[in-house]
């Protein structure tokens, strides 16, 4: 857990390989790492 978002998700879900779906949560995630 180096870097985790703003809002709060887990760090799993910043490696996921769909981040659109926290996109309705408010975190708009564009880096698909």
């Amino acid at each position: 857990m180096a870097v985790h978002p703003p809002a709060g998700p887990p760090a799993f879900v910043k490696y996921s390989t769909v981040p659109t779906q926290w996109d309705a949560t408010g975190v708009r995630f564009s880096r698909r790492q």
